[in-house]
């Protein structure tokens, strides 16, 4: 081989590698975007959960105090028959 070849080939190589490593660049920064939207996914997640756990407790709440509610309301009504 000529040094005209060698110095051909060491240049194919070299736009290879700097194709190769802006591709690997190209991939971390993807990544790296898939990992921040992988993390507002869980903390969206997260939030939902909560707020399904809240609404389950107050309606969990309100179901088993709804019928002391309603003696509460009878018993301060001034029409409310005690003697039955």
């Amino acid at each position: 081989m000529s040094m005209a070849e060698l110095e051909e080939n060491l240049a194919g190589i070299r736009s290879i590698a700097a194709a190769k490593d802006k591709a690997i660049s190209k991939l971390e920064k993807e990544k790296k975007g898939l990992e921040e939207q992988l993390l507002y996914s869980e903390v969206g997640l997260h939030d939902a959960v909560i707020v399904a756990t809240d609404k389950a407790k107050f309606y969990a709440a309100r179901t088993v105090l709804q019928p002391r509610i309603k003696m509460a309301k009878k018993a301060i009504d001034p029409n409310f028959d005690r003697s039955t």
